[in-house]
């Protein structure tokens, strides 16, 4: 099954798990607006709107705090789906109100991992901006390495409810025992989404050539559509995985998700010579 052919079943599935409560959509959404209203205030009452166009080490420091806080609100949004996701893949699911006060409970580890995910995303940053050719492609290496690595986080610090650090090692632990190493993302639940989202984003551009309003409009509605089922089915994706590696393939039976789509998830990444 190709990659495409994949991500729309597993689309289809993830779907499946969140449609009693669409309302779980809007998360995504919410924190989307969230962040463009926190990073606007930011720039203008401390950075400035020239610092949008600086680089370097003092203004990657100056914009941490933001870092935070962005990953902070993208973070807790992920988490409140990821409760929904877990409840309903073991047939006890539970409302928005309890999952959002669910993960409240977590909030001070979800704080600690955002602190965390955003200091070595801003090392990697630096690290990319200030070394020679061969110090980016290590960067960008070590980037991959820890994105695979933590792809488990989230589902761990709400279930388990452990500190930052060892979720990071409970997530590459899982992942490598039940991927190994050496690989890439094999199905995307995003892409699918995109590609029938496409068709209203051309449309958006044609009309805008004689109304850039409805034009624009029409494109924003495609976005907000790609940022709500992106978000709250990715969560879901998210949340199998973790039940799949922890080794939950009862739970998933209850939703249609199938070990091979688990296993498949995954590929080994081509080694280029």
């Amino acid at each position: 099954m190709g990659r495409i052919q994949q991500g729309f079943r597993l689309t289809k599935i993830s779907w499946r798990v969140i449609r009693e409560q669409p309302v779980a959509l809007a998360l995504p959404l919410a924190a989307a607006a969230a962040e463009g209203a926190v990073a606007a205030s930011y720039v203008l009452a401390v950075t400035g709107t020239h610092s949008l166009t600086q680089r370097g080490v003092a203004h990657y420091i100056a914009l941490y705090p933001l870092l935070i806080a962005l990953t902070l609100i993208a973070t807790f949004s992920n988490a409140i789906i990821v409760a929904l996701a877990d409840a309903r893949l073991k047939g006890a699911p539970i409302s928005v109100r309890e999952a959002f006060s669910a993960t409240l409970g977590r909030l001070p580890l979800l704080i600690a991992w955002s602190l965390l995910s955003a200091t070595v995303g801003l090392i990697l940053r630096i690290l990319e901006e200030r070394l020679p050719i061969a110090g980016r492609i290590a960067a960008a290496i070590t980037g991959v390495a820890w994105s695979l690595a933590t792809v488990l986080v989230v589902p761990v610090l709400v279930v388990e409810g452990v500190g930052p650090i060892t979720a990071v090692r409970r997530s590459g632990h899982l992942f490598r025992q039940k991927w190994g190493e050496s690989l890439v993302g094999q199905a995307a639940i995003g892409l699918p989404i995109f590609l029938m989202c496409l068709p209203v984003i051309v449309l958006g551009a044609v009309v805008g050539a004689s109304s850039v309003i409805a034009g624009v409009a029409i494109i924003a509605i495609a976005i907000g559509v790609m940022v709500a089922f992106t978000g709250a089915l990715g969560g879901v994706f998210q949340t199998a995985l973790y039940r799949y590696a922890t080794g939950g393939d009862e739970t998933l039976a209850a939703s249609a998700f199938t070990h091979d789509d688990m296993a498949l998830a995954f590929r080994q990444r081509r080694r280029r010579f």
